[in-house]
């Protein structure tokens, strides 16, 4: 048995015409509607999520304090990224200062962790042909990646 459909006449000034129009193409790109009775379509899949967010979200927040909680999901979520990648970025540094002090200590078994220098200094020059002969070995294994990705390719 199908449920009893109702015809309401909506009445919106431009804006909101053109906002209806975006959504419309939106969700038919989405492919969450159908390109014909599309307007009838869009409004019932508005509703429906509205429904799911707002109404039946199981929480007593008010309307303004539901939205600013959907809205700074995405904020969060992205402050969590940046703050995993910076965690990420201080341990692969701790890294490369670990294997260059096990470099050094494997070159002179007397060598001091007070000698270790900035991967960016001059100062050892072991040091900086360790870093340039690291650094080229990667470009050629990227080149030799890209090579080998595309090879297959006729």
């Amino acid at each position: 048995m199908t449920s009893k459909r109702n015809r309401t006449a909506l009445y919106m000034d431009d804006e909101t015409n053109n906002m209806l129009t975006d959504t419309i193409a939106y969700l038919v790109k989405e492919g969450r509607i159908t390109e014909d009775r599309n307007i009838s379509q869009a409004l019932t899949y508005t509703i429906k999520i509205f429904h799911q967010l707002f109404v039946k979200n199981d929480t007593d927040e008010d309307y303004a304090e539901r939205l600013a909680q959907l809205n700074g999901k995405n904020t969060t979520l992205i402050e969590d990224i940046q703050k995993e990648n910076r965690q990420v970025k201080r341990q692969l540094d701790q890294l490369l200062y670990l294997s260059l002090a096990n470099f050094h200590v494997s070159e002179n078994p007397d060598w001091d962790v007070q000698e270790l220098e900035s991967v960016s200094s001059d100062y050892s020059v072991e040091q900086k042909q360790l870093l340039e002969r690291v650094e080229q070995l990667i470009k050629e294994d990227v080149a030799r990646g890209q090579t080998m990705k595309y090879s297959h390719k006729p």
